[in-house]
């Protein structure tokens, strides 16, 4: 009966196994997503952007992922009910409109993350989230952070720096005109 039981425990193990790794080769294809684009554009379709969970930065407008701009865009009409958020947060920051917006704090914890959710070719939801660490950049000789988050004139269309998306994978197939997003794995 013995030998019964050990061999019924290695078939459930090497079944398991496989199902495993099966689910897993399942679950890695599936993260990539193909985004919606507008017709003819290489504009994204946004959903929403938040910052907190709570606090609309721009909806039901287009989006570009910029490889050679650091900062993200947010509507200028929003922008000063932005930093009003911050205050509230408890964030300490100085702001210099006179020099391209520079918004700058010594400390990142207060900050929150920032998610935008974009639409998929499939017409479901992928959302992405940014960190405080990626939407920032360490100045040494001040020992402050740039937070990269500025207005924009713009209504339709908001530019978002690649560098704020580093822990995504993003390639676009030119042949068929499709943006390819991806989660890096966080191993």
């Amino acid at each position: 009966m013995s030998a019964l039981k050990a061999l019924l425990v290695v078939s459930l193990i090497a079944t398991s196994l496989v199902f495993l790794g099966s689910f897993q080769n399942n679950l890695k294809e599936s993260k990539k997503i193909a985004l919606n684009h507008q017709d003819g554009s290489s504009n994204l379709l946004v959903q929403e952007a938040y910052y907190a969970d709570d606090f609309p930065l721009y909806g039901g407008c287009f989006a570009t992922f910029n490889s050679t701009d650091p900062y993200i865009y947010i509507p200028s009409i929003i922008y000063d009910f932005f930093l009003n958020r911050l205050n509230v947060d408890g964030v300490d920051y100085t702001a210099s409109p006179k020099h391209d917006y520079q918004l700058r704090v010594e400390k990142l914890k207060k900050l929150k993350d920032i998610k935008i959710s974009l639409l998929t070719e499939d017409n479901d939801v992928y959302t992405i989230t940014i960190k405080p660490s990626q939407y920032s950049r360490y100045i040494k000789e001040e020992k402050v952070y740039e937070i990269l988050i500025v207005p924009s004139e713009y209504t339709h269309t908001y530019s978002i720096s690649t560098k704020a998306l580093s822990n995504y994978n993003i390639q676009f197939d030119p042949e068929t005109d499709t943006t390819y997003i991806q989660e890096k794995n966080k191993n």
